[in-house]
């Protein structure tokens, strides 16, 4: 079943003070993302390790208002069969690259999301962040990212589900591309990245045990309540959305000492 798959990240090139890596292994509306160091030299890379192999089926990047790669460079990893599951001793196959736009149109205040269907296996995701797109916001040349979504499925079906069972993905990139054709089945809507970033946590939390429920209340073929528990939560989504668009903004008038707006803002 393909699902979010949690990572940690093993590696990065550099991070500027209070914007690291790890950052990127959460997704709160209140999360600030990694940014590179400043005036770094590029590429600037991210290696994020899964648990174990999956089959990732999907990608999201959201990217920095302003801190904007012109584009990121795409790498599945694995390791040979009997070594030590290590960013160091695997072997990455280009996958391709999502490309950033300058975001002028909105004055540099949204942050641009990508999503890229995929169907290849590995243990490792390579993130390539090319040079930055050039405002008179980024001063310092750097690039950033908010957020990292992976959606795909551990393996284990008649193949390796641990690394010394696994061998070198010879087609990845071919998959990949293929990845783009086969689609991959419905997800959740809490497995996607805008759930995790623009909700409430606490309605979050109640989202989640709702969209339990209600698969439990389909296998049991209890299909009236379930139509009932939808309706429940996409009126929460809406709420929750509206909450954690509220506690951004709170946290951002503070930051500017406005705090006429802050108490305006209070959920």
């Amino acid at each position: 079943m393909t699902q979010k798959i949690k990572f940690h990240v093993v590696y990065a090139t550099g991070c500027d003070d209070d914007y690291s890596s790890s950052a990127l292994e959460n997704h709160a509306p209140s999360v600030k993302g990694w940014r590179s160091e400043r005036f770094c030299v590029y590429p600037q890379e991210l290696v994020l390790q899964f648990p174990s192999p999956i089959r990732v089926r999907k990608l999201q990047l959201l990217s920095h208002q302003f801190l904007i790669a012109r584009k990121v460079e795409l790498f599945i990893g694995n390791c040979r069969q009997g070594t030590y599951p290590s960013y160091q001793s695997a072997t990455f196959q280009r996958l391709g690259y999502i490309s950033f736009d300058t975001n002028e149109k909105s004055s540099f205040k949204a942050r641009e999301l990508k999503s890229v269907h995929l169907d290849c296996e590995g243990l490792f995701i390579k993130l390539c962040c090319q040079k930055n797109h050039v405002n008179k916001h980024n001063v310092f040349n750097q690039v950033g990212l908010v957020a990292v979504n992976i959606l795909g499925e551990f393996i284990n079906h008649n193949g390796p589900d641990t690394l010394k069972d696994l061998d070198i993905m010879q087609n990845s990139t071919e998959a990949a591309i293929l990845g783009s054709i086969n689609k991959p089945e419905h997800t959740s809507l809490i497995d996607d990245i805008t759930f995790g970033m623009y909700q409430d946590p606490e309605v979050a939390r109640v989202i989640k045990e709702l969209e339990r429920k209600k698969h439990v209340a389909i296998e049991e073929e209890r299909y009236e309540y379930a139509k009932r528990l939808k309706q429940a939560i996409n009126d929460l989504y809406k709420v929750g959305e509206r909450l954690g668009r509220l506690e951004k903004e709170k946290k951002a008038a503070v930051a500017e000492e406005n705090y006429d707006l802050a108490q305006a803002k209070k959920a």
